[in-house]
């Protein structure tokens, strides 16, 4: 099989690794985690996935969907799947250093039912980074208080580092500084 969704990749590259700071991690911070960093991508749709795996996406790359739930592989949704080849993409130096690849968990997290048991599992299996690749426009009540929130809360209180997509609705989106450490 060849890979048939490549045009997932950025095409700056090698622009962004160096803007994001991508070279430190491929010389220092992966040296700090002795196993693969573990990833989840909280998405809806994960179509075609199995098809990348091994090309833009690691072989190891896990498909997780709440017991009962088997919507997470429509073909017609590979928005998921998408955000998992750019992360590879980025981790993996542009696919020329595997061996710093993540270990992937797809999770599809349409509805609180669903969320809610996505963020249990991740906790489970020892996620260090989600991305949320979706925006929730009214479940935070604006403020980081709401009923999605004390969701987040706990993959942020297990340590679980949160990357969450800004989204497209201005200024209704919860804002908040955040602090970065110069020994990180």
């Amino acid at each position: 099989a060849t890979p048939s969704l490549k045009a997932a990749e950025a095409v700056n590259i090698e622009e962004n690794i160096k803007a994001l700071g991508f070279d430190r991690y491929y010389r220092e911070l992966r040296s700090y985690k002795s196993n693969q960093v573990k990833i989840a991508i909280f998405d809806y749709g994960y179509g075609k996935f199995q098809d990348e795996k091994g090309y833009t996406i690691p072989e190891n790359t896990v498909l997780k969907q709440r017991p009962g739930d088997n919507t997470a592989l429509d073909q017609n949704n590979t928005h998921g799947l998408a955000m998992a080849q750019i992360i590879t993409q980025y981790m993996t130096n542009n696919y020329n250093r595997w061996s710093n690849a993540p270990q992937l968990y797809l999770y599809k997290t349409d509805g609180y039912t669903n969320f809610e048991w996505v963020i249990k599992d991740a906790i489970q299996n020892g996620v260090d980074v989600i991305l949320h690749s979706i925006v929730i426009e009214y479940g935070s009540n604006y403020d980081g208080r709401g009923f999605y929130n004390s969701l987040v809360n706990q993959a942020t209180n297990a340590g679980i580092v949160w990357v969450n997509a800004a989204g497209n609705f201005g200024l209704t989106t919860y804002n908040t500084k955040v602090n970065v450490e110069d020994n990180y």
